[in-house]
């Protein structure tokens, strides 16, 4: 077993969301709201304990093992189960007690409804103040949440899953948690009331305003992965998005010290003179991360300033790329994302702002094909800069490119071909792994019309980028014929 692994351990979930907020991503007065109900969730329950208020930040409840994490418009609380049967029932009641308190909350305080599932799942966060940690969400019931959200017929509440109700029909003698929380709405399911009693008036405390700032983000969305995290045994899944972070992150650190040794040479005149890079100033920020099972958020603060905005950009376009790259090298697979300059507020519970939502809508609705897509104000801003002032960079900037609709997309595959971190006989070696990769995945999904399409657009991507450099490690469409013509 690889010491450096890390595992999920059995939790109850709750995934969390209110419809009303779909309508009107970019009012910023969401976010004080979503802080409020935050605020009355851990005040509550800390007043139950004997803490009294908390400011923002507080931990809830005062346990290790329970995690309230709100992404986007989302709630997602998650606690361990542990102990022996009355200990789990206690942590199933107190799961649906932090529901109840947000489900109260939201309508008396705003008039929002709340659409969610409750079940149990294998289930990671990173830890906080760990070395090498980041913002790290994981769990199967996360796919299971997002198919449930996407079917036809989508009942208003918060349904629980029939493993817990059964669970608590079988050992729950004492508390009376299915008597207290659990309401049945239709014979197949099963849902939390909606009327618990639960005063929040005099607990809500005062709140801090929750500024946000203007950050670039690129959202991404791991293609075909929902059915290996649904049958993730073994925390194989877990595991591989893990060591996807580490090693990308290993690699963007190598290639910012490799760039940071650029000599004068390939140095544009215009820019100012203590510019090391456009990558790796070690005064701008590294990227801001979470990852919420197979979406990945990234963001950087960006700056006031022209030349240290491309830095921003640059910094986080060759964080994505080296993504890309290792996702598709090492596991086989595919991205699809959005990156955008916009508003966000981010850190260890909150991850919100119209950023996020214009990032996830480039993913679902323009990428439609493996590519990250670079979105308007981001790219014009990417091409102006380079018009007015920076025709000598180097060549870095091929990082961002055009597709035959016009739409600008992150050129992972050129992350590779800067000529200051690897050599031609690497730059071959690569784009051969490149190659065959891509093989792989044509092979595994010939027969699956949907997917084959979209290997076909990487396929014609890297051809082209291998017929720039010269290496003729094109996938040719004989071999391409041959493929589909093979007996199973």
């Amino acid at each position: 077993m690889n010491e450096d692994n890390i595992h999920s351990k059995t939790h109850v979930v709750a995934y969390l969301k209110f419809p009303e907020l779909e309508a009107d991503p970019d009012n910023s007065e969401i976010l004080q709201k979503l802080n409020g109900i935050y605020s009355v969730v851990v005040n509550t329950l800390n007043h139950r304990r004997g803490y009294g208020n908390t400011s923002f930040g507080g931990q809830p409840y005062g346990e290790d093992t329970l995690s309230i994490l709100v992404f986007s418009n989302n709630f997602i609380i998650a606690e361990e189960l542990y102990g022996d049967e009355s200990t789990q029932v206690e942590i199933i009641s107190r799961v649906f007690e932090i529901v109840s308190i947000i489900q109260a909350a939201a309508k008396e305080k705003y008039q929002w409804s709340l659409w969610g599932y409750i079940g149990f799942s294998q289930f990671y966060i990173s830890e906080k103040n760990k070395r090498d940690e980041f913002g790290f969400v994981w769990g199967n019931i996360l796919p299971i949440v997002a198919l449930r959200e996407k079917a036809p017929e989508k009942y208003p509440g918060v349904s629980i899953d029939p493993d817990i109700h059964s669970f608590l029909d079988k050992v729950d003698v004492e508390l009376g948690v299915i008597a207290r929380y659990v309401d049945f709405v239709t014979e197949d399911s099963i849902f939390l009331k909606s009327d618990v009693d639960i005063s929040i008036n005099e607990i809500e405390g005062e709140l801090p305003k929750l500024e946000m700032g203007k950050y670039i983000v690129a959202y991404l969305d791991m293609l075909g992965t929902v059915e290996r995290m649904t049958n993730d045994s073994g925390d194989e899944s877990l595991n591989a998005i893990y060591h996807l972070y580490l090693e990308t992150f290993s690699h963007q650190k190598a290639f910012e010290d490799t760039r940071n040794k650029i000599p004068a040479a390939y140095r544009n005149p215009v820019m100012k003179a203590n510019m090391k890079d456009l990558v790796g100033d070690p005064e701008i920020d590294a990227p801001k991360i979470k990852i919420l099972s197979d979406n990945i958020l990234f963001a950087v603060k960006a700056s006031t300033d022209q030349e240290d905005n491309m830095q921003c950009l640059l910094r986080l376009i060759a964080f994505v790329s080296h993504f890309q790259t290792f996702a598709l090298l090492y596991y086989g697979w595919l991205l699809r994302g959005g990156v955008t300059i916009g508003d966000l507020y981010i850190d260890d519970v909150f991850a919100w702002g119209p950023a996020i939502v214009r990032s996830i809508s480039l993913e679902e609705k323009t990428a439609k094909n493996p590519r990250v897509i670079v979105d308007t104000p981001v790219s014009e801003f990417y091409s102006e800069f380079i018009r007015d002032s920076c025709t000598n960079l180097f060549p870095i900037l091929i990082l961002i490119r055009q597709d035959v609709d016009d739409a600008y997309f992150v050129s992972y595959q050129d992350i590779i071909t800067d000529g200051a971190q690897y050599s031609s006989g690497e730059i071959q070696t690569i784009t051969l792994k490149y190659q065959q990769a891509l093989i792989t995945l044509l092979r595994e999904y010939r027969d699956n019309e949907s997917v084959r399409k979209k290997v076909e657009w990487a396929i014609k991507y890297h051809n082209q980028i291998s017929k720039e450099r010269g290496c003729k490690i094109s996938i040719s469409a004989e071999l391409i014929e041959n493929i589909m013509g093979e007996i199973r």
